[in-house]
């Protein structure tokens, strides 16, 4: 047997002070130690320069210092980024301050020193007062250093693609991106200035490149909720029914609220009519899809459809995501950044790059659709036929369904997935799409065509029912003047045999919870009558 974890002590709490509830650390003060040495049992091409446990410096393990090193500074919290993108046509180096804090200037001294060589180094940062202020302070003691490389120079590219919180030009519609925040577009820019340095570009080349994707990317994030830091009361909240347009990657709240009840499509079109007018009119384009932290990979999809579909989509020729590249901790949001494209940009960002975090790029695709081929059976050639009986009764049975899907929902989530009502909802309204062009005087084709159309619908109890009618429908067919009609006796023995068929595949039989214990019973009293069934 497995011991019971010991009792947590009765201070545990969601306290700056205390153990955080519900998260995955061991203590808040020493997060980025901790998640730090788990990339390095994973990653067996990084290295962690120094002992001092307050001082973060990750890089390569093999490198050689023969060429441009590009280094990035920043805050963690935002995982994989930094030091996940390391590796070789990315990032040589991160220096990784704590939980949204940029580290400081004695760290990047630190990191410059040991990854520069006489090829210089270029240092990619997100827009950051803080940050920018740090790096300069190293590269002036770097660089007066005894150690330094006779010759080696060290230039900046700062990343400010936030169009959230671009200010604006005076007498002008263009908006001023000096003051923005640095959010994913960043990591398009590792990406270039990565690559163009593993090309072995000197420093110059290298720099002009990153500079130019960094004047031209621009990114929007949108919110539902924002992130929380271990061990910290979440100070950002969003209303439940807002969410945010316009976000950092700290999780900041600084944008336009917007109801949540937004679709996916309005999303999408709410960001692509806002980056639209921060890129050229006519210029291919490459997007990023980035995940702030904890959306689902099946709303991520949609999210790329939605894109693909925008008024944008024509134009995106690279297509990166969507993926975890600069996070926000747990925030629930997705971050939608575009460039312009030219020959030189587009062999940047599909160089290889040897790094477990990066998604490569690619080139869109329209979606395939290949064609089934659809059997041809006899009841497909019989014309379509009235009976306002059974429509009645097809309309009322629907009818319930879709009004019981949600209380449905929640008696099946005590034992199963939550999606019986959700299932049968869905059979409901497939059945009432389509039982009108049935002949509906011919018992053995309707239940043929129920038995088809729930053989569509998901889930265990709408393929028992599939099975179900597939046999009543052959039975009936079986049966004596069975191809036009049906008596009450032919009925109940095509009903009573086909559900011996469903218990023989399902393996089960009245008693086990299934829709057995209620047909059964009402078919060996169905010599007695409707009335005597239903009790």
């Amino acid at each position: 047997k497995i011991p019971a974890p010991p009792r947590p002590p009765s201070s545990m709490g969601q306290r700056a002070s205390a153990l955080p509830l519900k998260r995955f650390v061991n203590d808040p003060q020493k997060i980025v130690n901790d998640g730090l040495e788990g990339l390095l049992w994973t990653s067996p091409d990084l290295v962690v320069l120094g002992g001092d446990p307050d001082v973060h410096i990750v890089a390569r393990a093999s490198w050689k210092r023969d060429r441009v090193a590009v280094l990035t500074v920043g805050g963690a919290g935002h995982e994989p980024a930094d030091a996940g993108l390391i590796g070789i046509g990315l990032l040589t180096a991160a220096v990784v301050g704590d939980i949204f804090a940029p580290p400081a200037p004695e760290a990047i001294f630190r990191a410059l020193l040991a990854i520069s060589g006489p090829a210089g180094c270029l240092v990619v940062i997100r827009n950051h007062f803080t940050t920018l202020f740090a790096v300069k302070d190293a590269i002036r003691t770097a660089q007066a250093h005894a150690k330094w490389p006779p010759g080696a120079n060290v230039r900046i590219v700062t990343v400010a693609d936030d169009i959230a919180t671009a200010g604006k030009v005076p007498n002008s519609r263009q908006a001023d991106f000096r003051r923005a925040r640095g959010v994913a577009g960043a990591a398009l820019v590792f990406k270039v200035a990565g690559a163009a340095a593993e090309a072995e570009l000197p420093l110059d080349s290298v720099y002009a490149e990153a500079a130019a994707l960094a004047e031209s990317v621009r990114t929007l994030g949108v919110l539902f909720a924002s992130c929380t830091v271990p061990g910290q009361p979440n100070l950002r909240s969003i209303p439940a029914d807002q969410m945010e347009v316009g976000c950092g990657v700290h999780g900041e709240i600084a944008g336009a609220r917007v109801m949540a009840n937004t679709t996916a499509k309005e999303i999408i079109q709410i960001m692509v009519s806002e980056l639209k007018h921060s890129v050229p009119a006519t210029a291919p384009l490459v997007a990023l899809l980035n995940n702030l932290g904890s959306v689902p990979l099946g709303e991520e999809l949609i999210l790329v459809k939605e894109v693909m579909c925008s008024e944008l989509g024509s134009r995106i020729k690279l297509f990166i995501g969507p993926t975890k590249l600069v996070t926000s901790l747990d925030a629930n949001g997705i971050s939608l950044s575009i460039a312009p494209l030219d020959s030189a940009r587009i062999e940047r960002l599909c160089a290889p790059a040897v790094c477990r975090y990066w998604l490569p790029a690619i080139v869109p695709y329209p979606p395939q659709r290949g064609i089934v081929a659809e059997l041809t059976s006899w009841q497909e050639l019989l014309e379509p036929e009235e009976n306002e009986f059974l429509a009645g009764v097809f309309e009322r049975v629907c009818d319930g369904l879709e009004a019981a899907e949600d209380d449905l929902n929640r008696a099946d989530a005590g034992y199963k997935n939550g999606d019986c009502g959700r299932n049968l909802a869905h059979a409901a309204r497939l059945v009432r799409a389509g039982f009108k062009s049935w002949p509906l005087n011919h018992p053995a084709r309707v239940a043929q065509n129920l038995s088809r159309k729930l053989r569509s619908v998901p889930g265990a109890l709408c393929a028992m029912f599939s099975i179900f009618f597939a046999k009543a429908s052959a039975v009936i067919e079986e049966s004596e003047g069975g191809e036009t009609g049906c008596s009450q006796s032919q009925a109940i023995k095509a009903f009573t045999q086909a559900l011996e068929e469903v218990e023989a595949v399902g393996e089960f039989s009245e008693g086990m919870r299934t829709f057995a214990d209620a047909l059964a019973p009402a078919l060996r009293k169905a010599d007695g009558g409707l009335d005597a069934m239903a009790r």
